[in-house]
């Protein structure tokens, strides 16, 4: 898998890399995430469960996805967490066909997640904020 998505991505041109699988069926949830991401400007990459959005100048910092057979996704993820550059989102965008109940539906909860803290985990905010993607 890292190879193909290191290969898509060099025949990609797009400011932004939208990493998805073809094992997942996504719903309404993703397009609200990418548009909240394109609005907001990040400099950083954004996780989410079953997808990720990632500005292509921090993709070809790290050097992309490494082929390793297994779990390119983590080793990306360790190298945008050590230069700061990851944050995560804690909502699944879509539903995994091969693993349903693989992880609990969380589009019910109540409330918005702040996923741009100095820590890069999500935690509910206590009250709106300007901007979210300040270091």
């Amino acid at each position: 898998m890292g190879t193909g998505r290191q290969l898509a991505f060099s025949n990609s041109g797009g400011h932004l890399v939208l990493i998805l699988d073809t094992d997942v069926v996504y719903d309404s949830v993703l397009r609200a995430f990418v548009d909240w991401y394109i609005a907001s400007n990040s400099p950083f990459g954004l996780q989410a469960i079953f997808g990720g959005i990632f500005p292509r100048e921090v993709w070809s910092r790290i050097g992309g996805r490494r082929s390793l057979n297994t779990n390119e996704d983590v080793d990306m993820w360790i190298r945008l967490w050590r230069i700061g550059m990851i944050r995560w989102y804690p909502m699944a965008v879509g539903t995994n066909l091969k693993e349903p109940d693989a992880v609990r539906d969380t589009r019910d909860r109540k409330g918005r997640f702040d996923c741009f803290g100095a820590n890069g985990i999500c935690s509910r905010p206590k009250a709106p904020r300007e901007s979210i993607f300040k270091r």
